[in-house]
This record gives C-alpha cells, sequence and structure tokens, in this order.
C-alpha cells in the first residue's frame, strides 16, 4: 500500500492537527509565513523537520487563478492560489494518494471542482462544486463575482450561487 500524502494549510499549524508518521508531507512557502501565534509559529518548526516545502510552476499558478475565476471564488490569497496549483502538480505525481488539508472552503471548492481530495479539519466542510456570481437586488441583474458595485445603480452586489456541480 502506497503512503498518504498530505500538502498542508495553514489550519493544519493552528489547530495542531496530528499528521501520520510515515506519511509524505508538503507544505508552500506561504502557509510557514502565515504562522503568527507562538504555537503555530512552533508547530511549523515540528513540521519543517518532515515536510518539503513545494514550489509549483508558473503555469499551474495561471491555471489555480482560472479556475478560482471561473467558479467565482474572488477572496482567495497568494498562498491559497499556490497551494492550488501545488495539489493540481503533486495530484499527477501521487493520484489519489494526495490529500490536501484545509478549512478554507474556497480552496476546498476547487479542489472538489478537480477531484483533489482534501481532508477537513475543524469545518464541515463542502460537499458540492458551487460557481459564484454577484447580483443587484435594485436592478435585478447577475454580475461577474469580482465586480462589486452595480454599474447601473452603484448598489452593492451580493455573492450568490450561480450554478452547483454534482460530483
Amino acid at each position: 500500500m502506497l503512503k498518504k500524502v498530505f500538502l498542508i494549510d495553514t489550519a493544519v499549524l493552528i489547530h495542531d492537527v496530528k499528521l501520520e508518521n510515515d506519511a509524505e508531507i508538503y507544505v508552500v512557502e506561504g502557509v510557514m509565513n502565515e504562522a503568527k501565534s507562538l504555537k503555530a509559529k512552533l508547530r511549523k518548526e515540528i513540521i519543517l523537520t518532515k515536510a518539503k516545502i513545494y514550489k509549483p510552476s508558473k503555469e499551474k499558478i495561471k491555471e489555480a487563478i482560472d479556475l478560482a475565476k471561473k467558479l467565482g471564488e474572488t477572496k482567495l490569497t497568494q498562498t491559497d492560489i499556490e497551494l492550488i496549483a501545488s495539489a493540481i502538480e503533486l495530484k499527477r505525481k501521487y493520484g489519489s494518494n494526495l490529500f490536501v488539508m484545509t478549512d478554507d472552503y474556497e480552496i476546498q471548492n476547487i479542489l472538489k471542482y478537480l477531484n483533489i481530495n482534501f481532508k477537513r479539519l475543524i469545518t464541515k466542510g463542502i460537499k458540492k462544486v458551487i460557481k459564484w456570481s454577484k447580483f443587484c437586488t435594485v436592478c435585478k441583474i447577475k454580475y461577474d463575482a469580482k465586480i462589486k458595485i452595480c454599474p447601473n445603480c452603484n448598489s452593492e452586489l451580493i455573492k450568490t450561487k450561480d450554478e452547483i456541480y454534482n460530483s
């Protein structure tokens, strides 16, 4: 049986998640930089003794950005994008043995769309893939998810489910 491979998000450091001793662990540099609390910094030092820092290619970063735009995920950080891009690359190498450990719903949404395994830590996790858009409650017009203000009436737009994919 092949060993599990984990790509970890910052939540692993914050919540002191136990990782399997024989698992291979990857982390993007941004996750290490997000460890702010003393507990997370100490956990980071332990993780770094076992983990490999992974740097995704520029092509996969662009692919992750394009997927985020397609699904209307507008609040992803650079670290989130690097995590998704790394998951895309590592899945090619490890297949279904790769698990991304994250509580971030936007990251989970994209991973589920890509059929990449993820493990939630303390949240419920997502069940379905959602494509998001924005909606003007005054004009009753739907817009791209990145637009914040209605171009017609200057009202603030609300985030709404545009489409639900069953996967």
